[in-house]
């Protein structure tokens, strides 16, 4: 029962993802305006946001101008939702899957941000490393040192990339 659920909060979690990777990268609010069409920038009402259904109702076209909406939104959706009950499903209800719901929206985030606008932004990036490390540390605080070297070393690491190529890591 338990991943069933998770994989429905996944399938919620994945339509604030889309919202992430359409906005973060053109560095527009996350929660206002509310959705719209990208083509006749008509609000989308609530039922015509609802996870999967609503675009396998509108036959993926908007209800307004009827533009064919872009298949990465189901794919993230069901993507995540996926995910999230086969992370569900490994670790139960525990600390692990909190950790590895985190990363998977990190991840498919950051995935569909770099397919569409190849970019990483550290506005998706920052948040994810500070609750993994943060989460991490609540899992096993005995190694609290491990989890410092290891952000200090892919800080350094990232920020060695950046001086070596200062045209291809934008800065998000």
């Amino acid at each position: 029962m338990i991943p069933v659920v998770a994989g429905l909060f996944g399938l919620v979690l994945g339509s604030f993802l889309n919202v992430l990777i359409h906005r973060v990268p053109l560095r527009q609010s996350i929660v206002w305006p509310s959705s719209r069409c990208p083509n006749c920038g008509v609000q989308i009402k609530s039922f015509d946001n609802i996870p999967m259904i609503s675009y396998l109702v509108l036959r993926g076209k908007c209800r307004n101008c009827k533009v064919r909406i872009s298949p990465r939104y189901p794919v993230v959706e069901v993507l995540t939702g996926l995910l999230f009950a086969l992370a569900a499903y490994k670790f139960g209800l525990s600390l692990a899957l909190l950790s590895a719901l985190v990363l998977i929206c990190a991840l498919v985030a950051l995935a569909g941000t770099d397919l569409e606008h190849r970019l990483l932004p550290n506005r998706i990036v920052a948040p994810a490393a500070l609750v993994g490390f943060v989460l991490s540390m609540a899992g096993d605080p005995g190694s609290w040192w491990v989890y410092a070297v290891s952000v200090l070393g892919i800080a350094g690491g990232l920020f060695a990339l950046a001086l070596a190529y200062p045209g291809g890591m934008v800065n998000g």
